[in-house]
């Protein structure tokens, strides 16, 4: 919703070209998305079970995939943008959309890699029980996009937006893969026992 108040004041065909490539973009993250979903169910058993070396390397299968839809979806773009674009607009799409769509695809290009990262680590940060860091994250991501978009949108127009969106999503990738390092997540699952008490989860059991 800000973003789209920002977009807003470029006029029409910017609108418009926004909220066709974000048509692409949500149709593109849904592998992603997926992935993400897949792994925080995974990581909770296995972290929960105290196999955190499972959940990690469940977490690199899944962010092996992600990239490789990434790399997949960056190059029907590139290669099929105009088309893409022509699907949603038909007949109704000006000049001036399809060269503000160009740019704006451009940058959402480089959001599928951060997204590849990005829904990968909150996946196993929220399934190893991480949710506190993950809040953290989340909140800081959508801050600094509007913080960038304030910032850039005066003195680059609507690339200045885009760009604010890539950089909020490249800060979402940074630190949920740096949680990831660290192995701080291994620490915080929790389980219930018999009587219903909470107590921290096994030690990581050796093979």
């Amino acid at each position: 919703f800000v973003t789209q108040r920002f977009v807003n004041h470029f006029g029409a065909d910017v609108m418009a070209a926004f909220t066709v490539v974000g048509k692409i973009g949500d149709l593109g993250m849904m592998p992603m998305i997926s992935m993400g979903i897949a792994l925080t169910v995974f990581s909770a058993q296995n972290v929960g079970a105290g196999r955190t070396d499972r959940a990690a390397a469940g977490f690199r299968a899944g962010l092996r995939f992600n990239l490789i839809v990434a790399a997949l979806l960056a190059a029907v773009s590139l290669l099929f943008g105009r088309p893409l674009m022509e699907l949603f607009l038909g007949a109704n799409g000006s000049a001036a959309t399809y060269a503000a769509g160009r740019v704006c695809l451009l940058f959402t290009i480089g959001n599928f890699f951060a997204m590849a990262f990005a829904f990968a680590s909150e996946g196993l940060i929220k399934g190893a029980g991480d949710v506190q860091i993950y809040f953290y994250i989340a909140v800081c991501a959508a801050a600094m996009k509007i913080v960038f978009a304030l910032l850039l949108m005066e003195p680059m127009g609507s690339t200045g937006v885009w760009l604010a969106i890539l950089l909020s999503w490249s800060s979402e990738a940074v630190l949920g893969f740096a949680r990831y390092l660290s192995g701080r997540w291994k620490n915080k699952a929790l389980r219930f026992g018999g009587d219903g008490d909470v107590s921290p989860a096994p030690a990581e059991k050796q093979n």
